[in-house]
């Protein structure tokens, strides 16, 4: 319906999770082929205990890759009492989970959702190796404390990083 009120305005995409029943990387490929999304985000497997380099999203960063679509993963500590939520597999996922796919596709774009946070030195590394990794900070504004958000904010700044920062 938004897209419907306002063409152009929005870029559509895809919530991926890797539990059983989700479409394959094959459906995503076809579906993406027939315009249905064009990004591949929110990738919530971390709510599921799973992992960016767990062997059974390989066939999706592929997929991505391959058809060069941007993907936005759920990265870092997520929202407050997550376990408690309905989610009790939900794991801390660590930014460095994402080096292996992104040294195996230098061209993939990914922004790590949450920007990584509280993880500041090691999604700083990656960004420093890897040119192709953008961060979202979205529900950081609302979720982390403010004196947090902002000094985690200010050191991917002071870092060089601000050209890659999604508000």
């Amino acid at each position: 319906d938004w897209m419907a009120k306002a063409p152009g305005l929005f870029i559509p995409g895809v919530r991926f999770s890797a539990k059983p029943g989700d479409p394959t990387a094959e459906e995503y490929r076809k579906r993406f082929k027939e315009g249905q999304f064009k990004v591949f985000a929110e990738v919530t497997a971390q709510y599921y205990g799973i992992f960016a380099d767990d062997p059974r999203l390989a066939p999706y960063w592929k997929m991505a890759a391959d058809l060069d679509i941007p993907v936005g993963i759920h990265i870092g500590s997520g929202p407050p009492g997550a376990t408690m939520l309905g989610y009790p597999a939900y794991a801390i996922q660590n930014p460095l989970h994402l080096e292996p796919i992104l040294r195996k596709y230098p061209r993939l774009r990914v922004y790590a959702m949450h920007a990584g946070f509280p993880f500041a030195e090691e999604i700083k590394a990656l960004m420093l190796l890897y040119p192709q990794l953008y961060v979202d900070t979205g529900i950081l504004q609302a979720g982390a404390p403010r004196k947090d958000y902002y000094a985690f904010l200010q050191d991917l700044v002071r870092a060089g990083f601000i050209d890659r920062i999604m508000y």
